[in-house]
């Protein structure tokens, strides 16, 4: 019955609380019912139990035996009570002693809860076994946090206080997080577990909800269905009594330029910016105390955390440049690397829209490789491994996403024919160009979409644009036809067998090079805005007045400045050949291929050729009288050389354009505005006798189907 009751009782020893919590005993009690029950006399067991409850200095210490082993002072309890006239006597003993035990136990969890409670700066790391733990931590109030539990403390009558078991292990919230796109808090959750300490990073939504907090429960935390409301409560309290001293950090979800300034950088997970070494540190593993103040980490789900893994460096510089002195004959080449070079000018350039540089030809002729290269200048061009060069092999909502993650680094997608529905690549090619992703609702509303400021670029056996036939993405795209690299022989098979393998062994040095001239020179933002500025008004001035080309003068541009940093600056070795003059060419191709509205007059000229007999007026039809063909009448056409406008019904017109592909109401506009439709205002349409019938149709006048049958413009 006697010894050290505290420790196995209240978990702490009597000198750890500075209380007068007794030592167990209970042989005053003892000698009490031995006295009873031989007494010979009911007055002298009467007497015997008053003598025993004036003497105050044996009741805590049976109080504590009671606490260490209420069994057996019960057990003295009932012989007490069964000797003869001692009920209602014994029933005064067992009450005092039940308010002493109550008494006793208030002290024993004081002291609990205190040994759980931060002093100095380390207490609760030490009282919990886990010195990776903040300094001044401190429990809130009413719970109680140690190595082996979660407790609250519940009011329970007057002055008596219930314990409330919450979790058999503790767990508790070590640091905060908040993005700096969308202001989100994260938190990073600890708990101990039977084989040591474990974290999670995880938004503070999911923290704050019982229901997303039992997933925690999968990596073993001290979390599931029916205490999940209880901790989360514990967590919000524990959050509030440590706002002063819990670390928070600044994380972000995009790469790229962080806060919209040139300050920091995200280069995969590392960390370029002004005045630091290049950082690479993956947030959801750094310990608390190593969270710096100023620095931007990246915190992506595991998808985008493996896209990020792609974006560091291999080899050396020096490797690098030899590599890349085996494409200087290749122009082509070249394009494709400056093109990768762009995003990170794009934030400081904001007249510059996103655009697409596809490179499409026969299989086998080195456009994976020029992805290669343009890829080195980032990260890991294997596309065997994470990489910085995919495929289209993914899902539409995957490559958004990726595009929303990449941010101001570029997106690089290999070979069209692998999409998995043709469609998803005119879709993806007006995503990208439009630098939103799709609109989405959610249960509480319109849900955030991604942004990104970026370059596509592509590859395909045939040009990506064939995929669509929406005007202002092929304006937005800049397509080269066949090889890279000239050809296909032994040259070129040397050429993209030594690239590849170069690129492979070293990669990642350059697309850095260029941040850290951003972010470290004074005068570098300035610079490459005045030299855009001047640039682009000489390719716009090239341009003459073409709108398609005006627009994708701006990419030359911004190659040009590329090319001036990348070889003037960085000190790579300019090229053989004027890759801009080739790039030229592409925007003059992109021009004449972007307008959608002569394409679309070539396509109904074609058509109504092939259809003359369903057209009132031609020559196969021998006067007004004559019946309508099965199909009925397309519209009017005057016989002879010498006619002047072709009439079609607006029905017929309108299913023939979009069985094609066109959007009819922008073809319907840009006619009327080039004037090359003969209208009565308000109307784009004109009333025109058809089998002797007056009917509105769209007419079109005689110079507009000769010139672009000529290939030129009305």
């Amino acid at each position: 019955m006697s010894g050290d009751w505290l420790g196995p009782v209240a978990g702490v020893s009597p000198d750890s609380t500075g209380s007068a919590l007794p030592c167990a005993d209970a042989s005053s009690l003892v000698a009490l019912v031995e006295a009873a029950e031989t007494a010979e006399r009911s007055t002298d067991a009467h007497a015997a139990v008053a003598a025993w409850m004036t003497a105050s200095e044996h009741h805590a210490a049976v109080a504590a035996a009671m606490r260490a082993d209420e069994g057996a002072v019960q057990a003295l309890l009932v012989r007490l009570r069964a000797v003869r006239g001692l009920r209602q006597t014994a029933g005064r003993v067992e009450a005092l002693l039940a308010k002493l035990v109550k008494a006793q136990a208030a002290i024993a969890r004081a002291a609990r809860r205190e040994a759980a409670r931060v002093v100095g700066d380390a207490d609760l790391a030490k009282a919990l076994g886990h010195e990776g733990l903040p300094p001044g931590l401190r429990c809130p109030a009413r719970w109680e946090l140690g190595p082996d539990h979660l407790h609250l403390l519940v009011p329970d009558g007057e002055d008596a206080v219930k314990v409330l078991v919450v979790a058999s292990r503790p767990i508790l919230v070590s640091a905060r997080f908040r993005d700096v796109v969308d202001g989100t808090t994260s938190l990073r959750v600890e708990w101990a577990t039977a084989s040591g300490w474990r974290h999670k990073v995880v938004p503070r939504a999911t923290v704050m909800d019982a229901r997303s907090l039992v997933t925690l429960s999968a990596w073993d935390a001290p979390v599931h269905s029916d205490n999940a409301r209880n901790v989360v409560r514990f967590l919000s309290e524990f959050e509030d009594a440590n706002s002063d001293v819990l670390p928070e950090a600044r994380v972000s979800s995009t790469m790229g330029w962080q806060g919209g300034a040139t300050e920091a950088f995200l280069w995969g997970r590392t960390l370029i910016r002004r005045g630091v070494a290049e950082r690479h540190e993956a947030v959801e593993d750094l310990e608390p105390s190593a969270l710096r103040d100023g620095d931007v980490y990246l915190l992506a789900d595991p998808g985008a955390a493996e896209l990020a893994t792609a974006f560091r460096s291999a080899g050396t510089w020096e490797g690098w440049l030899a590599v890349a002195a085996l494409a200087r004959p290749y122009p082509a080449v070249w394009l494709a690397l400056y093109a990768g070079l762009v995003p990170p000018l794009m934030p400081l350039l904001p007249t510059l829209p996103n655009f697409i540089v596809d490179i499409a030809g026969e299989t086998s002729l080195g456009k994976t490789t020029t992805l290669r290269f343009a890829g080195s200048a980032w990260g890991c061009p294997d596309e065997r491994v994470n990489s910085v060069v995919r495929t289209w092999d993914s899902t539409r909502v995957w490559i958004e996403r990726a595009a929303g993650v990449l941010g101001n680094l570029p997106l690089i997608l290999d070979d069209t024919k692998r999409a998995k529905r043709p469609e998803d690549v005119a879709r993806t090619l007006y995503d990208v160009a439009s630098g939103a992703g799709r609109g989405r609702g959610s249960v509480t509303g319109i849900r955030d979409t991604g942004r990104w400021r970026t370059v596509l670029l592509s590859t395909g056996e045939a040009p990506a644009t064939s995929f669509t036939q929406d005007g202002g993405t092929r304006s937005r795209t800049l397509g080269f036809w066949g090889s890279p690299f000239g050809g296909a022989d032994e040259d070129t098979v040397v050429a993209v067998t030594g690239l590849t393998v170069g690129v492979l062994q070293h990669h990642g040095h350059l697309g850095p090079r260029l941040v850290r001239w951003l972010v470290e020179d004074a005068d570098a933002v300035n610079l490459v805005r005045a030299t855009y500025a001047e640039v682009v008004g000489t390719w716009t001035q090239r341009a003459n007045t073409n709108p398609v080309a005006t627009r994708t003068a701006q990419y030359l541009a911004a190659f040009d400045v590329v090319a001036r940093i990348v070889h003037d600056v960085v000190g790579v070795p300019r090229p053989d050949g004027a890759p801009l003059d080739l790039a030229w060419e592409a925007v003059c191709a992109a021009s004449e291929e972007a307008d959608r509205a002569s394409d679309a007059l070539r396509e109904v000229l074609s058509w109504a050729a092939s259809q003359q007999a369903r057209f009132w007026g031609q020559p196969t039809q021998e006067g007004p009288g004559d019946d309508a063909p099965s199909g009925g009448w397309l519209g009017a056409w005057p016989s002879g050389e010498h006619w002047t406008q072709l009439a079609i019904l607006p029905t017929e017109l309108r299913a023939f354009l979009s069985k094609q592909g066109f959007d009819t109401d922008a073809v319907l506009r840009t006619w009327t505005g080039r004037e090359w439709l003969l209208v009565e205002a308000p109307h784009r349409t004109r009333k025109v006798t058809v089998d002797g019938r007056k009917a509105r149709c769209v007419v079109l006048t005689r110079a507009a189907c000769d010139a672009v049958s000529e290939g030129g413009d009305a």
